[in-house]
């Protein structure tokens, strides 16, 4: 009966189990994918996605200003509008499923 007891995770008192003790490294493997599951699920990707779109309008009209105000020349001006736009093109794209 104690060969019961040893195989099965039982210490030598009965109706006492031993779980094996949580280490460091998986008490933060753990908390490492909590973390990734609250920013991957489909409502908060949803709102990076408009919160980076509303940064990057505003980024938008500061390069416009800066081109404006002769702190930031024509050519680096063009070059982040640019850049900036096509990152917006792709956010708005993916934002908006086509039924097909």
């Amino acid at each position: 009966m104690n060969a019961y007891y040893e195989n099965r995770g039982f210490r030598a008192h009965a109706g006492q189990k031993s779980f094996p003790q949580a280490q460091i490294g998986d008490r933060s493997i753990s908390f490492i994918c909590a973390i990734v599951a609250i920013f991957t699920c489909s409502v908060a990707v949803k709102i990076e996605k408009a919160v980076l779109c509303t940064a990057l309008f505003f980024a938008f009209f500061g390069v416009v200003g800066g081109m404006d105000s002769g702190s930031l020349s024509m050519f680096w001006g063009l070059v982040l509008c640019g850049t900036i736009s096509l990152i917006e093109l792709g956010t708005f794209k993916s934002l908006v499923k086509k039924n097909s």
